[in-house]
């Protein structure tokens, strides 16, 4: 390899933050064509991890990293949420056992690259929605040397609530509201009157109410849509008639 062609990778790795993962699209961005990419693979300078998507040699990778590429060089809205999110980044709920998989929520008609599903297949389920605002209630995480945007705990409690009863039980996501004590009141009144889910948040305030921390005190819920008619959570379920909600029995 001629050192110019070196010298051009240099300049452009350093761009590259240590154990992410970065995209042919990116380095097509940067100028560098698909034959190059080849010599720069050939001569160890890059790591392939599958068809499109490359670390540093010697870097490590997870799905975090990989999440820096969809968010930073392919524009895609995917990100930890819900449960993994309150769990692995928040430290909260860690003894409510959903599975060992990454839970990502998106926006309709996003697609993860074939990559992706090829490297990190069977670590997550994808959650592809447009219940909540693309940007509202998403921080930032740092993963020491890069960040990622995440749900905040306010958005991710709401997650959860969108996979009841299908997907996660009232019960688990009770129990896991159980541990938010510290919400933020003002974001969660945005939240809850943003959120297009009338079940959402009839859930919320239902089990919220329940749980009665100073935060829900706080929500002024006339400013809330709770629509018409009811919600029929479970089959069988009881019926709270503030909410109008039926639901299974949450306090056991």
């Amino acid at each position: 390899m001629s050192k110019q062609i070196a010298f051009k990778l240099k300049q452009i790795l350093k761009e590259v933050p240590n154990n992410s993962i970065f995209t042919s699209k990116w380095l097509q961005q940067k100028k560098i064509s698909t034959s190059l990419i080849s010599k720069y693979k050939k001569s160890n300078w890059i790591k392939s991890i599958g068809t499109g998507a490359y670390t540093k040699l010697n870097d490590k990778y997870d799905i975090d990293s990989a999440i820096y590429a969809l968010q930073n060089q392919l524009n895609l809205s995917i990100h930890i949420g819900g449960l993994s999110a309150l769990s692995d980044k928040y430290s909260i709920s860690q003894n409510v056992i959903f599975n060992s998989k990454t839970n990502l929520y998106g926006i309709k008609k996003e697609n993860l690259p074939k990559w992706f599903k090829t490297v990190f297949k069977d670590k997550y389920n994808i959650f592809l929605t447009d219940f909540l605002p693309k940007n509202l209630g998403i921080e930032n995480f740092d993963n020491n040397s890069f960040e990622t945007k995440i749900s905040s705990m306010e958005r991710s409690i709401l997650e959860i609530l969108y996979l009841v009863p299908n997907v996660i039980t009232t019960q688990t996501a009770y129990q896991t509201m159980e541990f938010l004590s510290a919400l933020r009141p003002d974001l969660l009144q945005e939240l809850l009157k943003e959120t297009k889910s009338i079940k959402v948040k009839r859930l919320f305030l239902y089990m919220a109410e329940k749980i009665n921390y100073p935060w829900f005190e706080k929500l002024n819920i006339k400013k809330i849509n709770l629509g018409n008619g009811i919600r029929k959570i479970v089959a069988g379920g009881k019926f709270d008639k503030k909410y109008k909600i039926v639901i299974d029995n949450i306090e056991q």
